[in-house]
């Protein structure tokens, strides 16, 4: 019997570590998995070299957010003492599944992509339901004049907002910018350094510009924010 009970408390011990190893090692999975989806913000047409399309989402898709995470969606919810707190609440958790802070655009052109379509209609039917301002500010990339590039980030911005009011969002609360070409989003540099092992890599040259280009013909989209 006592041979038996000892047999029969290994036998416990056994399942147990095997029960643990099992779930030490799908924890393990699921980590590796989080970390491959890892969000980045940002949303827009895919190129003819297949770099510059990664259809992305953004900020909040992890049910648990840091402090710094809950202070920016904060800070996006204009006059917000005027909601309740469950409405600051269920604002807060529209703007953390929003996919899309920034929208990407082809070279030289304002047409929005199926894709961007949709992610703008989750913007529009935040807006329409918490009536909250919208800052629409666009930008191009380095090539062409300043002129030029002025003119097309508005129309960029402009385009955007169109399909916005198409979508319902009354024109009060939406306001445009356009910055041009003077606020690039990548440093050019800093990316070649960081990508082109050989400087003289031609192709890897070009690929970088394409990137940082890419990056630069963009609006950005500021939630609770107003122009002037």
């Amino acid at each position: 019997n006592f041979n038996r009970s000892i047999s029969v408390k290994n036998l416990h011990n056994v399942k147990r570590i095997t029960f643990l190893a099992s779930a030490l090692g799908a924890l393990f999975l699921a980590g590796c998995a989080s970390q491959s989806q890892a969000p980045i913000e940002g949303i827009g047409p895919t190129s003819s070299t297949g770099a510059e399309g990664v259809k992305t989402s953004g900020l909040g898709q992890s049910s648990a957010l840091d402090s710094q995470s809950l202070s920016e969606l904060q800070s996006q919810i204009y006059n917000s003492d005027s909601y309740t707190a469950e409405q600051r609440q269920q604002m807060m958790q529209a703007l953390s599944q929003m996919n899309c802070k920034v929208v990407h655009f082809g070279f030289d052109s304002t047409v929005i992509d199926a894709d961007t379509k949709t992610c703008l209609n989750n913007v529009a039917n935040y807006l329409v339901k918490y009536k909250q301002p919208i800052r629409l500010a666009g930008h191009t990339d380095p090539r062409g004049s300043e002129k030029y590039n002025l003119n097309l980030g508005q129309r960029r911005a402009d385009s955007v907002s169109q399909y916005l009011m198409q979508q319902g969002v009354p024109q009060s609360q939406i306001c445009t910018v356009s910055y041009g070409k003077s606020q690039p989003a990548a440093n050019l540099a800093e990316m070649t350094s960081q990508m082109c092992s050989h400087s003289n890599d031609q192709s890897c040259l070009a690929n970088v510009k394409s990137k940082a280009y890419y990056l630069d013909r963009r609006v950005e989209i500021g939630f609770g924010q107003k122009c002037g």
